[in-house]
């Protein structure tokens, strides 16, 4: 199995960068929520590349946005739903150790998308 970046991790890093366009952008130039949320996706453009990852971060940006931008929010619903319909999302997650999983799996609970086993 290729070395990936963990959910934990992920988050971590989201959090970290919306931290810093909140600080760095928000306060200073006056951006807003979306235009932070730009900023977070684009620091990251190209940098998970595993289908798990790939699933993983489109959670992370999904929860993270908080459906403050309903357009926003659909947009990036229908790319999951399209993710998930054309990757075996099972299999993407067969090896996520249990921990991780449960984790996963409590935020896709909170969007309505429950149906995928270890």
């Amino acid at each position: 199995m290729e070395k990936r970046v963990s959910y934990s991790m992920m988050k971590s890093w989201a959090f970290e960068c919306y931290y810093e366009g909140c600080r760095d952008h928000a306060i200073k130039k006056g951006w807003g929520h979306d235009e932070i949320m730009g900023y977070v996706i684009y620091n990251f453009q190209d940098s998970f590349t595993l289908p798990m990852e790939v699933f993983m971060w489109k959670i992370v940006i999904i929860i993270l946005s908080g459906g403050w931008n309903k357009e926003f929010h659909m947009r990036n619903i229908e790319s999951l739903a399209r993710f998930m319909d054309e990757n075996p999302i099972d299999e993407i997650l067969k090896d996520v150790p249990e921990d991780e999983f449960k984790n996963f799996m409590h935020d896709l609970k909170i969007l309505n998308i429950e149906n995928i086993q270890p």
